[in-house]
C-alpha cells in the first residue's frame, strides 16, 4: 500500500529586493544503492538563484508518495541560503530484504519565490537494496578435544578474510542449535551432560557483518562418564535448549548463574550448596538442589525418600542459601546431644525433619539439641541469622 506522508523543510528567507528568485534540485532522477539492513544516503543538490544579491526563496515543502518504510529521513546540510548559495538535500534510506529489492521513492519539491509565485520540481529515487551475502569457504579441518563429562574445546583451521566465526552445537538426539560467536579458532563450551553423544558445526563471517552460507562439516564427539569432581563453580547460565542438566560433586557447588528452562535441573553436593548474589531461577522451572554422597561415575545405590535433603523452588524468589563455616554443628554423626556454634547472632532456628516436621525450634541462641530420643536417619538444622543469612546444615543420628 502506498504511504503519503507530508514533510515540511524550511529555508531561511534573506530578502533585499523584490526581483524573483527560485531554486534549483539537481538531479532531479537519482539512482542509489546499499546492503540490506544498511543507511544508504542520496543527495539532492539545491541551488538558491536571484534576480538581485542577498535574496533568496522562502520555503520548500515536499509531498512523498513511499511504496514501503525505506525513507528514514530528509534533511537539508545548510538550511539557510543567499542568492548563489547551494545545499544538500539529504535523504536516509534503510530497509532489511531477504532478497534484492528495488524501490522507487517519488518526491515532489514545492516553493514559493519572493513574489509569491508557486513552483513545483519532481524528484525522484531509485534506491537498490542489495541482498547481502557471504561466500567465505568453513574451516577446512575441525576436531574436539579436552573432551569431559560436562565441557569440550572445540576447534578449527583459520578462514582467510574473515571476521570471526559462528558455532553452533547441540544434544544429538535434539533438533533446535545453541549458538555462539567467536573471532578465535577455538572454543570451550560448557554445562554439557556426561556421557552424552553431541553435534557442532562452524561458519566463518565476513567483513560485510554476514554469516557464511557455507558450514562446515558437523562434527560428533561423546563427553565421559560423570566422576565426582571436588567442586564447581557454575556461571554460565541454563536455558532451554540446553535440554536436562545435572552437576554432582564431592563437596560444594557456587552458582550465580540464571536457570530459565523447563527441563530438569539438579545439583548435587555432598556438603554444600551456595547459591550466591546473582543465581536466579526463573518462575515455573524445574531446579532442585541435594545435599546427599556423590554417586556419579559409581553403582548407584537405591535411597529412600528419608535419605535425602531436597531444596525446590518455583518461585521468581529464590533465598541466597550459605551453608557455610559461619555455624558450626558437632559431633555430627551424633548419638545423643549435638552442639551449635556460631559467629554471628541468631534470630531464629529450627530442626526438621527431611519433610519439614518441625521437631524443635526457638528464637535464642542456641548451644546444644537433645536428639537422644529421635530415631536414627537424616535431620536438618535451619540457622536463620540476624544478617538474613540462612545457614543449613544435615545432621545425621545414628
Amino acid at each position: 500500500m502506498m504511504k503519503r506522508i507530508i514533510f515540511t523543510l524550511s529555508l531561511i528567507i534573506c530578502l533585499s529586493g523584490f526581483s524573483q528568485n527560485y531554486l534549483t534540485y539537481t538531479p532531479q532522477t537519482l539512482n542509489v544503492s546499499g546492503n540490506s539492513n544498511e543507511e544508504i544516503l542520496a543527495s539532492i543538490r539545491v541551488n538558491c538563484y536571484g534576480g538581485e544579491t542577498g535574496s533568496c526563496s522562502g520555503s520548500a515543502t515536499d509531498y512523498i508518495s513511499i511504496p514501503d518504510n525505506g525513507l528514514l529521513s530528509i534533511g537539508y546540510t545548510n538550511p539557510i541560503l543567499f542568492v548563489g548559495d547551494v545545499t544538500d538535500m539529504v535523504f536516509r534510506f534503510k530497509r532489511n530484504v531477504n532478497f534484492t529489492t528495488i524501490s522507487t521513492y517519488t518526491f515532489k519539491a514545492v516553493y514559493f519565490d519572493n513574489r509569491g509565485g508557486y513552483h513545483e520540481k519532481p524528484i525522484t529515487i531509485n534506491v537498490t537494496y542489495n541482498y547481502a551475502t557471504c561466500n567465505l569457504n568453513a574451516p577446512s579441518s575441525s576436531n574436539t578435544n579436552d573432551i569431559t563429562e560436562n565441557s569440550a574445546k572445540l576447534n578449527w583451521s583459520s578462514v582467510a578474510n574473515n571476521s570471526g566465526y559462528q558455532y553452533q552445537y547441540k544434544k544429538s538426539s535434539f533438533s533446535s542449535w545453541t549458538t555462539g560467536t567467536t573471532s578465535s579458532t577455538s572454543k570451550t563450551i560448557t554445562n554439557l551432560s556426561a556421557n552424552t553423544d553431541y553435534q557442532w558445526r562452524v561458519r566463518s563471517k565476513c567483513s560485510n557483518g554476514i554469516y557464511s552460507d557455507n558450514w562446515g562439516s558437523i562434527k560428533n564427539f561423546t563427553t565421559s562418564s560423570a566422576s565426582c569432581t571436588e567442586n564447581v563453580t557454575i556461571d554460565e547460565d541454563i536455558y532451554q535448549n540446553q535440554g536436562t542438566v545435572s552437576v554432582e560433586v564431592s563437596n560444594t557447588i557456587i552458582a550465580t548463574n540464571i536457570i530459565n528452562t523447563s527441563y530438569p535441573v539438579t545439583f548435587k553436593a555432598e556438603n554444600k550448596v551456595i547459591l550466591n548474589p546473582g543465581f536466579h531461577v526463573q518462575s515455573g522451572t524445574n531446579f532442585r538442589a541435594f545435599i546427599e554422597d556423590c554417586t556419579a561415575g559409581r553403582p548407584s545405590l537405591a535411597k529412600s525418600s528419608n535419605s535425602q535433603e531436597e531444596l525446590t523452588t518455583n518461585s521468581e524468589d529464590l533465598n541466597i542459601l550459605k551453608s557455610n563455616e559461619i555455624v558450626s554443628v558437632y559431633p555430627n554423626p551424633t548419638k545423643e546431644n549435638i552442639f551449635i556454634k556460631s559467629e554471628e547472632s541468631i534470630n531464629h532456628w529450627n530442626f526438621t525433619t527431611l519433610f519439614n516436621e518441625v521437631l524443635f525450634e526457638g528464637k535464642e541462641n542456641l548451644q546444644t539439641i537433645n536428639t537422644q530420643n529421635l530415631p536414627k536417619g537424616i535431620y536438618v538444622l535451619r540457622v536463620f541469622l540476624n544478617n538474613g543469612e540462612l545457614i543449613t546444615k544435615k545432621v545425621i543420628k545414628e
